[in-house]
């Protein structure tokens, strides 16, 4: 593999490092950035990536199919019969 040069190879591990799903601020300390902002003004790009990653796991986790029967932990409690019965 050729190299390219210390600061493509610092590109690079960044890089690695957000597609790894660390957070900015450890990815920002890695890099010797003075602060996150300098990480996000260069790599916030990837980082966009993650937020729609996260809204789409959101969305994927409220999300239901009508067809499927409720699980366990979902079971429907129907006490219209338990009110006729005891008064």
């Amino acid at each position: 593999m050729p190299f390219y040069g210390i600061h493509s190879f610092r590109h690079f591990a960044a890089s690695d490092l957000i597609s790894a799903g660390l957070d900015v601020v450890t990815v920002s300390g890695t890099l010797w950035h003075c602060n996150s902002g300098t990480t996000l003004s260069i790599y916030s790009h990837m980082f966009k990536e993650f937020q729609a990653k996260a809204c789409d796991a959101v969305v994927n986790a409220l999300s239901f199919n009508k067809n499927e029967p409720p699980k366990n932990d979902d079971k429907i409690v129907d006490d219209s019969n338990h009110n006729k019965q005891s008064a």
